[in-house]
């Protein structure tokens, strides 16, 4: 590891101790390339911080995971290879290689 990534890795650590609504975090969110997993982790904390805990039912947890998938996914044109947009979204997933979907 670069000495300029590691800068960057501790400027947004400490950037994330001080929360996403400061300029710190501001400011490190500038820097490049911003570390994904880091990103992730900071995001992580500030929504967890801000979650209202409340009980969900199952039913309640299958309906949005249902909603976010069909919010989220592709569409069923875009799946179909027979249409211009499947032609076109399945020669795009072919270049890509590997390609992880997002986890809902």
């Amino acid at each position: 590891m670069n000495q300029q990534r590691k800068q960057i890795l501790q400027q947004l650590k400490d950037a994330m101790d001080k929360g996403m609504d400061s300029d710190d975090f501001y400011q490190a969110m500038r820097l490049r390339p911003v570390p994904q997993e880091l990103l992730r982790e900071a995001m992580r904390r500030h929504y967890a911080s801000k979650q209202i805990k409340t009980s969900m039912t199952p039913e309640k947890e299958s309906w949005i995971r249902e909603t976010l998938a069909h919010i989220f996914g592709p569409s069923q044109r875009s799946l179909d290879p027979k249409h211009p947009v499947g032609a076109v979204a399945q020669t795009i997933r072919a270049l890509l290689g590997e390609f992880r979907e997002w986890q809902i």
